[in-house]
C-alpha cells in the first residue's frame, strides 16, 4: 500500500548497549514482562528524569501509535507524558501532552502528523505525579512511502525511498 511501519517493541531495552544498537536513547532500562502489548516486555517509565528518544527515520512520519498502561497506584493522576517531534528544520515541537490517570490501562493512542513538518524523530518525557509509573510498548511510526532495503547501523541509515 506504499506505506512503511517502523515498530519498536522494547524487547531489548533492559541494556543500554542494545538500546544504542537500535538507534534509540533511553534514560531507563527498567522493563516489565507483566504489562505488555507486543512481545515479551514493555519499557517502564516512572521518574521525572525518564526520557526516551527514537531512532532517526529515513522519511517524514505521518502517524505515530503507542500503547500505555498505568501501573498500580492510589493517586488519581499518575503522571504526565509529553511527546515531542523533531522537524525538518531541527526544532523539537510538542505534539502531544497526555495526562496518565490510574485508569489509563491497556490503551493504544495514535496521532496523525502533518507530513510537511518533516518529523523524523520522537522524544517521550515523563513527569511523575504519584503512583508507580507506566508501561510503554508497541511504538509504531508510519511514513507514507515504501522504504525498501532499510537497515540501521549505529544511527546511520542506509536505504532507498520509493517516490
Amino acid at each position: 500500500d506504499g506505506k512503511t511501519d517502523f515498530v519498536q517493541d522494547f524487547e531489548d531495552f533492559g541494556k543500554q548497549s542494545a538500546i544504542k544498537q537500535q538507534g534509540w536513547q533511553s534514560t531507563t532500562t527498567k522493563t516489565s514482562t507483566a504489562f505488555k502489548k507486543d512481545g515479551h516486555t514493555s519499557l517502564i517509565i516512572e521518574k521525572n528524569s525518564d526520557s526516551i528518544v527514537s531512532e532517526i527515520y529515513q522519511a517524514p512520519i505521518s502517524h505515530i501509535q503507542y500503547w500505555i498502561n498505568a501501573l498500580s497506584t492510589d493517586a488519581d493522576t499518575v503522571g504526565l507524558l509529553q511527546i515531542d517531534a523533531l522537524d525538518k528544520d531541527g526544532n523539537w515541537d510538542n505534539i502531544q501532552a497526555l495526562t496518565v490517570l490510574k485508569n489509563s490501562r491497556n490503551k493504544t493512542i495514535g496521532q496523525d502528523l502533518a507530513e510537511d513538518k518533516g518529523y523524523i524523530q520522537f522524544r517521550f518525557s515523563y513527569q511523575d505525579l504519584g503512583g508507580k509509573g507506566r508501561a510503554l510498548d508497541a511504538f509504531t511510526a508510519t511514513c507514507n512511502k515504501q522504504i525498501m532495503n532499510a537497515f540501521c547501523v549505529h544511527n546511520l541509515f542506509i536505504g532507498e525511498v520509493e517516490k
